[in-house]
């Protein structure tokens, strides 16, 4: 019985990561926040507010925004 339960906790776990973990923007979406921050705010901290971010989130999107738009080809 304990041996069925340690396992649906572990896979419990495991499904939980990966949500946690997984992308949650595609990279249109993350470059087009880019450019509503570089156009539209004043500050990262208004950005972060205006999207609910956490201030790690907020520059994970714009350093991966800034790559995306300035590296086209």
């Amino acid at each position: 019985m304990k041996k069925e339960s340690l396992e649906s906790f572990l896979m419990k776990m495991v499904e939980d990561n990966i949500k946690k973990y997984s992308p949650k923007r595609t990279d249109k979406q993350v470059s087009e926040m880019y450019l509503d921050w570089f156009h539209n705010f004043e500050s990262t901290s208004k950005f972060s507010d205006a999207y609910d971010l956490s201030m790690s989130e907020t520059e994970n999107i714009i350093d991966r925004g800034r790559e995306l738009n300035w590296n086209k080809k």
